[in-house]
């Protein structure tokens, strides 16, 4: 019995994707200018790390990290009364000296 022809030489069936585009985009980013201001849409990544490397390209800084605020609401107003741990860790916040960022996890 011989291998389909897409299997021989190293081919495969499927075109070579990196692990992450494989799974969900899990994280959706926003951003604004000042305060009032409507959010918009940057895009959505499959990690915290992935969406990061984007806030960090928009704002053209050098830098190769940077911090989340963790809002963290404890009467659950803002939540629906939800005060779990995950849902805390669902909004991520980055305030640059230009935007605000919020990061947010979606529900798929």
């Amino acid at each position: 019995m011989t291998a389909p022809p897409c299997f021989k030489k190293g081919r495969f069936p499927f075109p070579a994707l990196p692990v992450a585009a494989i799974f969900l985009r899990m994280w959706q980013l926003k951003a604004r200018g000042a305060r009032g201001t409507p959010f918009e849409e940057i895009g959505a990544y499959p990690t915290i790390a992935d969406a990061a490397r984007q806030i960090l390209k928009l704002e053209g800084g050098s830098d190769f990290a940077l911090s989340f605020r963790v809002h963290v609401d404890t009467f659950g107003t803002l939540t629906n009364g939800d005060t779990s741990d995950a849902e805390f860790l669902s909004r991520l916040e980055y305030q640059s000296p230009a935007r605000f960022f919020l990061l947010t996890r979606r529900m798929n």
